[in-house]
This record gives structure tokens, C-alpha cells and sequence, in this order.
């Protein structure tokens, strides 16, 4: 009997032990899936954060209240940047406190506890400091990149997690405890355990371990007889929760119900011990082998019962003929039954625990889903409400357009900024006001008026032209009307965009013009255009025209760069080799002078060259000039053919001129008119073949002629001069692009002539300059060429002024003498201070050279020289300054020294020569410097003559 109770006590500890254990498991698994719950929601909220610039802003403020609202669990929610400071919560205001962003909260335990691990972290049980009310905290990081840049926590309601501790126990008399790591209760099924207190189960009692975490509790002995000390102990399960939650659970079941229904068990059992011994006593004698058998085979099947029962064995109960022995066995039957049901009924919950847990645990697992998916979907629609918002304003603050809402009684509900600048007026000045109030002209108001009514009228877009003034003056604008409807479908308002059309209307009348212009270009270059209605076609013709000019353009600047590379170096080359063969040996007298007559003549060549390219620079911007006076026309002509003879007759061609004396003076510069004619007859005998003739006409003309005169008079008669020869001719397709500048004829490597193709262009611009025209005409290759140039006379009674410079270059040697003239010399260049040093004592001058500004001022201190030639480019002081400071010199200092400039720079002579006029200088001189020019201009300042 004694085993058999203690067997009934085994298999009562093991139902406690598996109550426990599903107890326990279910109340993880819900603490679990709570944890996770919170931390999922604290996670989104990171996130969102860390997309943002981690600073106050209402979207984060916005985003952390939704989240309070959402989650019931979170008493308070707080964002917190990497500094320690808030900046955004839920509440963002309490009783207690005023506004919470920008509290620095880095003393927190909380927020160091994540700084450091970088990872999710739940506080311990404390009591608020405002409030004294218990709660714990929830954080997570926030991170950028692996970047910590703040954290996200939240304060926890600790009755929600009494309240699920409650919800999942199993039986009533099932107390479950929950404590942190230090031992103080968090939550607790029993009212009476008081959040915070300290809880050690095992303290001031007997523990005595059953199996693993599982144990029996009992109360001290002391004055407790053993019944009593069992019937107030418990049986208790600690276990830490997991899943990142430091915290222990406590489950307890008290041992008095096990008591109780062991006592009842024992007393059932006395009594029918003491009913068995008494009938054993009374029938022990008559019914000793009857009773015996049955009983030892009721105790054989009762051996082990609960086990059994438990796993559902099959029991083969005795028969008697002894109606007690029979009704022993009846009740044993009867408690078989009971305990199986009972067994059956706990194996059930046990195998529906679990079942329970895990739909439990999806359907959390679903609704967190769930909410995470429409807090994710809102905050999406918000950024790209946002986004949208953000677009369409600055659309429509930056739009070129001017852009407009009229209401239903036509007044302004919004104006862009567009119509502030068109229209000149601020624009809240629009708003509430109709295009009469704001003084829009009668017929203008009137075509809104009919326009708009008809657009509410019909809900129809309409589409208007109309001129008016803005603060540019008159513009066209064009104006697209749409209708605007409210949440009832209803027109309430029309949306009004106008655009700018003047620079188009001026383009499309511009091109209407243009068309009956270029119509005859047009057929010749492509006889498969029709028309040029369409203006498509018309801009992929002028494309196509405009490519293929620019690919001719760049052949033209190849050819010219490789032309100009070919004269340049052609002259050098004979330059270099007589240079280089003068200093190697010795020639004879006839010999050196051609020698030096070549290296001087391939010297004005690339001088010339050079001239040539400077003129066209000047031409393309624009910086062309003359000093225009009377000039007779005769005087020049003859200077130019006497400076084309010598190459004229090296290749035997015979030049004529045929000139009218009655021809007067034209108004122009005698360099540049010169220039023209040297030009022309240069062309004419360079591209005549040996034997041929050059002739040149001067006569009048007395007819109209359109030309880009720039003259303010009006003129009928024109001098006509003509250049013809009977040479190479041109050829007709060139004919038009004979004027062109880098245009040749032949602009191949095996052509016959030299030259840039820029002498023609050069003629025309002046001749232009000079109120003229020039034309070639040529009756094809090989037939020869004619130039005419047709320059407008001056009346008769202009003036009498007349100029035919320039003079001949002669023998200065012979006429001037710079004896015992004392020169000042400046230039930075050895080189040239040798060449005009020398050139200078050849004349008789005694020349003292230095090479730079200040070696000249000491040369003025110490002597006092009769004329300075200073160069204007000169480092650290150019020749500008130097001659502004001699001249603020006393005249006994040599503050009035008469002095020639010297240039080099290639800008506009005429432009040098006026700013070095202005600096103090009185003449100017180019380089590079013609000595015979040089000499003449120290005799002149000196009026020095022999």
C-alpha cells in the first residue's frame, strides 16, 4: 500500500511538472512574440529615421505619434540623435513638461546601453523619475550605413504585461512571476507582489530539487508539523525567457491541492484497508482461498494504475463472486475511469498547448505583418505625396510660363512668379481682382471675358492669341484655358497658362522674309526641296548647309594652318641657310649682297605675312580703322607699280597703265589705299606666266552703285580702278568665293603659288572701309582676270587738302645725319638693341642702349641724351610707364626728352600709335623696325638734317 502511494505521488508530480512546463513555454512563447512585436515597430521607426537628416522635422514627428497610435503597448516613444537630444516623441508634451525636443537624454541608461552594443536592448524595471510610476524601456539603433547615428526607444506599460501573463495561464491556481536580471518583479499574476520588490523564490525556505529548473519550495519547520509544511509549499519552474529578453520567469503551483488530494487518496485507501482487514478478520476463516485470489489479483492490476492509465494499457480487471470483493473492484474500476479522463483531459491540453501557441504565433506573426506592410504603404504614400507636392510647387514657381487661376467671377485665386516678372506688378496685386480692375486694355478684357465664360460654359479647353505690354514692352502670348473641377465634378475654376510666343513670331516672320530671299539658294542646292512651306524641311536643309559649310570650314582652316606653316618656313629656310652659310665662310662682295638682299627680302615677306594675318584678326573683330583725309589716286598708283616692277620684270611681264589725270581725290588712307593696289597687282602678276601682260586703268564713272558705304555723303562719281591680266584666270565655281578669306584656288601641296589667300579679303574689307566695291570677273582658266574697284570721289569743293602719301623710301644715308646725337636706347631684347644700336652709329648717332626701365632712369640721372627709342613690351615696367614718369620729370631732368615708341604687340597700329601718343610719346613706330623709317623719325624729333 505504501508503494502504491507512493506511486500516486510520482505520477501527481509528474502532472505538475508537465502543467509547469506548458505553463511556462505558452508564457515565453507570448512574452516572445511580445518583445518582438515592439522591437519590430521601434525597428520601422529606425529605419525611417535613418533616411533623414537625424533633426527635428514633422515628418519624424509625424511618423513617431502614428507609431504610439499603433502600438497601445508603448506609454511613451522618443527618437534621439547621436548627441543624446530628442528630436522627435509621443507625447511630444506632458502635465509635467513642457515641449520634449531638445532634451538631451545621454546620461540615459538606455541610450549608452545601445550606443555601445549597437544593438536592441531592454532596460530593467525602474520607477520614472517624474512620476515614480515602474516601467521598463525598449530601444533600438538607428543606423546609417552601419553608421550609429541615434536611437529609438520606447517606455513600456508593465499592467499590459501582468495582463498576458494572466492570459496564458493554463489553470487558476497557476501563479507566474516575472523579475529582471536583479531580481525585481516586473509583473505578477497575484495583486499582492508588488512591482519592484525583490522576489528570490528560493529564500527563507527548504528547496528540494525534482528535475532540471523545476523545484519544491517549502515553508521553514520550525513549529510546522510535515503535513503543514507540504500543504504550504510550492512547486516552482524558473527559466530565462530568451530570445533577448533578460529577464526570468517564475511559475508556481501550490502544494496543497497535491496534498489534499493525496490525503483524500490516503483516506479512501485507510478505510479500505480497515473494511478489507475487518471482512478479512470476520470472513478470513470461511472465505480465506475466495478472497484471497481476487484481491491478489485486484492489487496485481492496480499496480502501477496512473501508469497505465496514463499510457492507455489495457486492464484486465477480476471477477468475484463476493459482492464487496466485487464492489472493490467496481470503485477501483470507477477511479480507473475518473483518472483516465483526468489523464485524457491533460494530454489533450498538452497536445493543444502547442497547437494553440503556434496559431497564436501567426496570428500575431500575420497582424505584425500586417502593420508593418500599411506603416510602410502610408509612409511611402506620404513621401510621395510629399515628393509630388515638392515637384509641382517648384514647377510651378520656376516655370518660364506665366501660370493663373481664375475663379467663376473671373477674379485671380493664384498667380506664379512668371507674372510678377512679365508682368511687372507684385502678385498678390492679382489676387481677388479681375483683368478690367487691373487695367487691362478693353478689347484684351473683353476676349478673357468670352474665353473664360465660354471654358465654364462648355468645359471645353480653349486656346487664345493676343499682344500685350509688359515690362519688355509688347510681347504676343498664347494662352491655353483648361477647365478645373471640384469633388463634385462641378467647373469652379480654370486653370490659365501663357507662354511667350514674341521671339517665335519674330522668328516665323523672320523666316517668311528670309524665304523669298533664299528661295533661289535653295532650289540650286537641292532640286528635290519643294517650296519651303515646311519648316521641318527647311531647318534640316539649313542644318545639312550648315554642316557641310563647317566641314568646309575646318578643310579651309587645315589648309590654312598647313599654308601658313609652308610660309613660314619656305622664307626661313633661306633665311637660316645663307644666315648659317655667312657665318661658316667667307664670300665674295657680290655674293654676300645677294645673300643679304635674300635674307631681307624673305624677312619683308614674313613681315608681310604677318601684316596679312593681323589685318584679318583686326577684320573679324571688329578693331579695323582709318584716319581717312583726301588722297589723290594717281601718285599712289604710280608708287605701287614702282614696287612691283622688279618682280614684274623677272618673269618678263609687260605692265601698262592707262590713267585719267581728270580724276580727283577720294577721301581714305594712303597706307591702306596703297595696300589695295600693291595687293591687286601683286595677285596679277604673280598668277601671270612669263611673256604675259598686267594692265591698270584709272578713270570715272559716273552711275549708282550699292556698296556697304560708311560714308555720311551721299556720292554720283566714282574713280574706277581696273586690274587685268593674262594669266591663269579663275574658274567659275571659285568666282564667288574669290573675295573669301583662307579661300585658294589651289590650296594643295603641289600648288604652284605661295600665299595665305587672305590678300583678296583683305582688299575687299578696305575697300569696303573706304565707302566702295570690288569685283573679279574672269571668263574662265586660263583666260585671265579683271579687278575692278570703284572708291566715291570727293566734291570738288570739299577742300583742297590733299595727300598722296606714302613717299618712296630713298637714301636717307644721303640727306639725313644723326651726327653727334646723343640716343637713349631701351629695349629687353638683346638682339634688337644690337640691330638698332648698330643701324643708328651708322647714321653718326652715338647711341647708349640699356635694357630695362630702370637701368634707363639711371641713365638719365647721369647723362642727359638728345632723344629716347624705348621698346613698349618690357618686363616688371612696360614703355607706358616709363615715359609717363620722365614725363612728370623737371625739363633740366630730361622731363621733356623728345622719344619714338617701338611696338610689337599685334593689335591695331592705329591704336597703338593713339595710346602711345597719349602716354608721351611723340611717334610711333612698328616693328619690325625699317632703320631708314627709324632715322627719319630722331632727325625729325631732333631736326636733325644734313
Amino acid at each position: 500500500m505504501v508503494l502504491e502511494n507512493q506511486r500516486v505521488i510520482n505520477n501527481r508530480t509528474h502532472i505538475i511538472q508537465a502543467e509547469l512546463t506548458a505553463t511556462s513555454q505558452q508564457v515565453a512563447a507570448e512574452l516572445i512574440f511580445w518583445h518582438k512585436e515592439n522591437l519590430n515597430a521601434l525597428s520601422a521607426l529606425a529605419k525611417f529615421a535613418a533616411k533623414s537628416d537625424i533633426a527635428p522635422s514633422d515628418r519624424l514627428q509625424e511618423n513617431t505619434e502614428i507609431l504610439q497610435q499603433t502600438s497601445p503597448n508603448f506609454n511613451n516613444i522618443y527618437l534621439v540623435n547621436e548627441a543624446g537630444s530628442i528630436i522627435a516623441a509621443s507625447p511630444i508634451t506632458d502635465k509635467e513638461k513642457p515641449l520634449k525636443i531638445g532634451v538631451n537624454v545621454s546620461d540615459n541608461y538606455i541610450f549608452n546601453a545601445i550606443k555601445k552594443a549597437v544593438q536592441p536592448v531592454m532596460s530593467e524595471v525602474y520607477a520614472n523619475s517624474d512620476l515614480l510610476i515602474p516601467q521598463i524601456d525598449l530601444g533600438v539603433p538607428v543606423l546609417e550605413e552601419n553608421r550609429f547615428r541615434g536611437i529609438a526607444f520606447a517606455s513600456l506599460d508593465l499592467p499590459d504585461i501582468s495582463q498576458l501573463l494572466k492570459n496564458n495561464i493554463i489553470a487558476q491556481d497557476i501563479q507566474v512571476t516575472l523579475v529582471d536580471t536583479r531580481g525585481f518583479i516586473i509583473a505578477s499574476t497575484q495583486s499582492e507582489r508588488v512591482v519592484m520588490e525583490r522576489f528570490d523564490r528560493r529564500r527563507g525556505g527548504e528547496i528540494k530539487e525534482i528535475n532540471g529548473a523545476i523545484y519544491q519550495w517549502l515553508p521553514p519547520k520550525e513549529n510546522l508539523p510535515p503535513i503543514m509544511q507540504r500543504r504550504n509549499s510550492f512547486y516552482v519552474e524558473e527559466i530565462p525567457i530568451g530570445g533577448n529578453i533578460p529577464w526570468t520567469l517564475v511559475v508556481e503551483i501550490p502544494a496543497a491541492k497535491q496534498v489534499n488530494y493525496l490525503e483524500s487518496i490516503y483516506i479512501i485507501a485507510l478505510a479500505l484497508m480497515i473494511l478489507i482487514a475487518i471482512v478479512a478478520l470476520i470472513l478470513a476463516v470461511f472465505l480465506s482461498r475466495g478472497l484471497v485470489s481476487p484481491l491478489l489479483q485486484l492489487a496485481g492490476v492496480t499496480t502501477d494504475l496512473p501508469n497505465r492509465l496514463w499510457e492507455r494499457e489495457a486492464i484486465n480487471w477480476p471477477n468475484s463472486q463476493v459482492a464487496e470483493i466485487s464492489s472493490l473492484v467496481h470503485n477501483f474500476k470507477f477511479m480507473a475511469i475518473a483518472l483516465q479522463e483526468k489523464f485524457q483531459e491533460i494530454k489533450q491540453a498538452n497536445e493543444t498547448l502547442e497547437q494553440r501557441v503556434q496559431k497564436r504565433t501567426r496570428q500575431l506573426l500575420e497582424t505584425n505583418g500586417k502593420l508593418e506592410n500599411e506603416i510602410v504603404e502610408r509612409q511611402q504614400a506620404q513621401e510621395e505625396l510629399y515628393r509630388r507636392q515638392q515637384e509641382f510647387k517648384a514647377l510651378l514657381e520656376n516655370a518660364p510660363d506665366a501660370i493663373m487661376r481664375l475663379d467663376r467671377e473671373m477674379r485671380y485665386v493664384y498667380v506664379n512668379p512668371a507674372v510678377e516678372r512679365i508682368s511687372g506688378m507684385p502678385s498678390n496685386a492679382f489676387i481677388g481682382k479681375s483683368p478690367p480692375e487691373l487695367g487691362s486694355p478693353e478689347e484684351l478684357s473683353q476676349l478673357w471675358e468670352k474665353t473664360l465664360r465660354k471654358v465654364f460654359e462648355t468645359g471645353e479647353e480653349q486656346a487664345i492669341e493676343f499682344e500685350t505690354e509688359t515690362v519688355n514692352g509688347l510681347c504676343t502670348f498664347q494662352s491655353r484655358v483648361v477647365p478645373e473641377l471640384n469633388k463634385e465634378g462641378a467647373i469652379a475654376s480654370a486653370l490659365v497658362v501663357s507662354r511667350n510666343i514674341t521671339d517665335r513670331k519674330q522668328a516665323e516672320e523672320k523666316i517668311r522674309t528670309m524665304n523669298g530671299e533664299l528661295e533661289q539658294r535653295v532650289i540650286e542646292r537641292t532640286a528635290q526641296l519643294e517650296a519651303a512651306n515646311h519648316i521641318k524641311d527647311d531647318l534640316l536643309f539649313r542644318e545639312q548647309a550648315a554642316r557641310a559649310d563647317a566641314e568646309a570650314a575646318n578643310r579651309m582652316k587645315d589648309d590654312f594652318l598647313a599654308t601658313v606653316s609652308h610660309e613660314l618656313r619656305t622664307p626661313l629656310n633661306s633665311m637660316l641657310g645663307w644666315a648659317k652659310l655667312l657665318r661658316s665662310r667667307k664670300f665674295d662682295e657680290v655674293t654676300t649682297a645677294k645673300a643679304l638682299e635674300t635674307i631681307e627680302r624673305n624677312a619683308k615677306s614674313q613681315a608681310q605675312l604677318i601684316d596679312d594675318i593681323l589685318d584679318v584678326s583686326r577684320i573679324i573683330r571688329g578693331k579695323f580703322s582709318l584716319n581717312i583725309r583726301p588722297i589723290e589716286l594717281i601718285p599712289l598708283i604710280n608708287l605701287a607699280l614702282d614696287t612691283v616692277r622688279p618682280p614684274a620684270e623677272s618673269k618678263s611681264v609687260r605692265l601698262e597703265s592707262l590713267l585719267d589725270p581728270s580724276v580727283g581725290a577720294v577721301l581714305g588712307n594712303s597706307d591702306r589705299l596703297q595696300q589695295i593696289i600693291w595687293n591687286l597687282l601683286s595677285n596679277a602678276i604673280k598668277f601671270t606666266p612669263e611673256g604675259g601682260k598686267v594692265e591698270i586703268r584709272l578713270s570715272v564713272v559716273r552711275e549708282e552703285l550699292s556698296g556697304s558705304n560708311s560714308l555720311p555723303t551721299p556720292m554720283n562719281n566714282y574713280a574706277q580702278i581696273t586690274v587685268s591680266d593674262t594669266g591663269k584666270g579663275i574658274s567659275p565655281d571659285f568666282l564667288p568665293y574669290v573675295f573669301e578669306r583662307f579661300r585658294q584656288a589651289d590650296s594643295s601641296i603641289t600648288r604652284s603659288h605661295g600665299g595665305l589667300g587672305l590678300g583678296l579679303a583683305i582688299v575687299r574689307h578696305l575697300v569696303e572701309l573706304h565707302g566702295g566695291t570690288v569685283r573679279a570677273s574672269s571668263l574662265g582658266e586660263g583666260k585671265g582676270s579683271t579687278f575692278t574697284v570703284i572708291l566715291p570721289l570727293i566734291d570738288r569743293g570739299l577742300g583742297t587738302q590733299k595727300d598722296s602719301r606714302p613717299t618712296p623710301i630713298t637714301n636717307h644715308q644721303s640727306s639725313i645725319s644723326l651726327l653727334g646725337l646723343r640716343v637713349l636706347l631701351v629695349d629687353d631684347e638683346a638682339d634688337t638693341r644690337e640691330v638698332i644700336k648698330v643701324a643708328l652709329e651708322e647714321w653718326g648717332a652715338e647711341v647708349t642702349a640699356v635694357e630695362s626701365a630702370s637701368a634707363a632712369f639711371q641713365t638719365l640721372e647721369d647723362s642727359q641724351p638728345d632723344v629716347l627709342v624705348s621698346d613698349i613690351g618690357m618686363p616688371e615696367e612696360d614703355g607706358y610707364a616709363l615715359i609717363r614718369k620722365i614725363r612728370m620729370r623737371d625739363s633740366h631732368a630730361g622731363g621733356e626728352i623728345p622719344a619714338v615708341a617701338l611696338t610689337a604687340y599685334a593689335s591695331d597700329r592705329d591704336h597703338d600709335r593713339t595710346f602711345a601718343m597719349a602716354a608721351g610719346f611723340q611717334r610711333h613706330i612698328p616693328k619690325p623696325v625699317e632703320p631708314s623709317k627709324l632715322v627719319d623719325a630722331i632727325a625729325q624729333l631732333a631736326r636733325r638734317s644734313s
